[in-house]
């Protein structure tokens, strides 16, 4: 504490310990005037300013500055009537509170409604009701409509029109909203109360023009003669609890949209009745487009009696516990032929529980899953249909293989004989024979090897299909397995007058041996079927050459490309991939010279996959075909 303070003069004067306290409350607080303690004890100028500068202190949050608030009236100078006065306010106007602090302090004289005093019984009975109230209360009194307020309404005001509306006058106060509160206090005024819910009126608060709802009544307060004196507001602000229930009312919105847009079967089923209290446009439309609401399930939908679902219904709402069906079969009549459909819904009933633990109802949620039931159903009889058509295949497959190996052997039995009988003539086991005798003989032997081939082939596709031929897979040299096949077929090239020409495919560009992961005799058949064709297909002066290199296709090691190239009659491209059908001859409809059935290039399509490798065909009419094989190198 300070010792003392200087007056105007500059001169020391020692005060209480007390008056040092006030002196420094008062200068904590950002007040406008900067003053000495000469001034603030001995100029009268200052003495209007106590009433802000205690609101301030009241204001603050520094519960020391509002201690010394309460005294501050007894240590400010002032002259006997200014003390009589507030003795008189503290009498008249006990308590309170900060408001009542304030409205004892504030100079009530320069106002229209004069000294405390001067008032009249019923202005000052209504402002202590008003002070000793905690509900925000409000008055207008006298024509200039001069204002008092309490604690409960002072944080309305805002930090910056507080406490300048204690004493104002109203119209000048409030210009801002006078336009919408001033009929209305005009009306009070003149005899009838009103009462405002959640009204809006926006005020200038806080440095801003605020958005606010209030709910207030206005109500007459007569004077001492019995006319109406002032208007007396029960207010308080709702601004808090209409966004919140705006907020909750575009939630609601938003859930109610989202209810009835739901594809979901949705509905809310009441009391033990299981009366419709909502249902959703999904819900309704599964119904059959009745009408649902208010009216008890069994009633809605008596075709479904029998059927369960009212007894479940019974048992959620009876037990509390929670069901779920799945896929449940549910029939019901349709509503423009009363013809019954099945229906297959999944759904989910649960008891809705009150606060005391009652069940007052089901809430039911739903999907009706009729297509997903009929198209797994038929998903599984077209399965059931697929699985017996490929056993009756298999075992199709089995008696035609048992039959094309029995057939086979019944048919080169005889033709093994007829090629030994026809040796034996041509050797002149039976005597000599003639030059045109010799004819006849080849002839029969050609017809006959002819026909051993085409069952040998028909035979070997039978196997093939049924997976009945076994692979040995071994490391092949190219070359090798070339040379072979090379040797079986081009006699038969220079007999038709076919140029051949093969390229050195013992080893690759370093030198190192071309090797392929294959079955040696089959190798052998897929080279010997691709040169043999090569010669059917191309017309004498013609050519067949055969090549081979190593591709890096893939993982390595790569593979080994082998290429059969012919300058024949070429295949159209709409044909390219029907040439490796079975029994498919494509040049059969351009001429008939070309022999055979049709299963040389299947046969070795699938013999070439079967080993891990392939067979492909690149072919132009009039210029020829390419026939490649790619098998694993090793």
């Amino acid at each position: 504490m300070f010792e003392g303070y200087a007056d105007a003069s500059g001169a020391s004067v020692a005060k209480s310990s007390r008056e040092h306290a006030v002196f420094e409350a008062i200068c904590s607080l950002n007040v406008a005037h900067r003053v000495t303690a000469g001034s603030i004890l001995m100029k009268k100028k200052l003495r209007d300013e106590w009433p802000r500068l205690v609101s301030r202190m009241l204001s603050s949050r520094s519960s020391t500055n509002k201690g010394i608030a309460v005294e501050v009236f007894d240590t400010r100078p002032s002259d006997g009537s200014q003390e009589a006065s507030l003795a008189l306010g503290e009498r008249m106007l006990g308590g309170g509170g900060q408001m009542g602090l304030l409205m004892r302090a504030f100079d009530w004289s320069a106002t229209p409604v004069g000294p405390i005093e001067g008032w009249p019984q019923s202005l000052r009975t209504t402002v202590e009701i008003l002070l000793t109230s905690r509900f925000p209360m409000f008055l207008w009194w006298g024509p200039e409509l001069v204002q008092f307020y309490n604690d409960g309404y002072r944080p309305s005001l805002g930090y910056d029109r507080h406490p300048a509306a204690l004493g104002a006058r109203g119209r000048e106060f409030w210009a801002e909203i006078w336009p919408t509160i001033g009929p209305q206090i005009d009306a009070v005024m003149a005899g009838e109360s009103t009462w405002h819910e959640d009204h809006f009126v926006p005020i200038n608060r806080n440095g801003r023009f605020e958005e606010v709802y209030w709910t207030y009544g206005y109500s007459p307060v007569r004077d001492n003669t019995g006319r109406i004196g002032g208007v007396l507001a029960i207010v308080q602000e709702t601004t808090s609890r209409v966004e919140a229930l705006r907020k909750v009312k575009v939630s609601e919105a938003r859930l109610a949209d989202l209810f009835r847009q739901a594809p979901a079967l949705i509905c809310v089923l009441r009391g033990p009745e299981h009366v419709f209290e909502i249902a959703n446009e999904a819900f309704i439309q599964f119904v059959g487009s009745r009408t649902v609401l208010g009216r008890p399930v069994r009633e809605v939908l008596p075709d479904a009696e029998g059927q369960g679902f009212f007894e479940l219904l019974d048992r959620v709402i009876e037990t509390g516990e929670t069901f779920l069906g799945t896929e449940m079969p549910l029939t019901l009549l349709r509503p423009h032929d009363s013809v019954p459909e099945a229906r297959f819904v999944t759904f989910i009933y649960r008891a809705l529980v009150e606060a005391d633990g009652s069940h007052s109802g089901v809430f039911v949620h739903g999907v009706d899953v009729t297509d997903q039931v009929r198209a797994r159903e038929a998903l599984e009889a077209a399965n059931r249909n697929a699985e017996e058509a490929r056993r009756r295949a298999e075992e199709a497959n089995i008696v035609k293989t048992r039959f094309v190996a029995s057939m086979s052997h019944e048919l080169r039995t005889p033709l093994n004989a007829i090629g030994g009988y026809a040796q034996l003539l041509e050797m002149g086991i039976r005597g000599p024979i003639t030059e045109a005798q010799r004819e006849d003989i080849a002839r029969i032997q050609h017809a006959q090897k002819h026909l051993l081939g085409l069952i040998n082939s028909v035979l070997s596709f039978a196997r093939l299909e049924s997976g009945g031929l076994q692979y040995e897979i071994e490391n092949v040299r190219v070359g090798v397995s070339l040379a072979e096949a090379m040797d079986l077929v081009i006699p038969q090239l220079r007999d038709e007058g076919i140029e051949y020409h093969g390229a050195y495919c013992d080893s690759d560009s370093d030198q190192r041996p071309l090797m392929v992961q294959a079955d040696a005799e089959k190798m052998r058949q897929i080279l010997v079927n691709l040169l043999t064709n090569a010669g059917k297909f191309t017309p004498r002066g013609g050519s067949v050459t055969l090549t081979c290199e190593a591709v890096e296709e893939g993982r390595p090691p790569g593979v080994v490309a082998i290429r059969v190239v012919d300058t024949g009659v070429g295949i159209a491209k709409d044909k390219l991939e029907n040439i490796f059908e079975p029994f498919m001859q494509i040049g059969r409809a351009q001429t008939s010279t070309y022999e055979g059935v049709g299963l040389g290039l299947a046969i070795s399509r699938d013999l070439a996959r079967a080993m891990g490798g392939n067979l492909t065909v690149e072919s132009e009419v009039g210029v020829g075909s390419i026939f490649t094989l790619t098998l694993p190198r090793a």
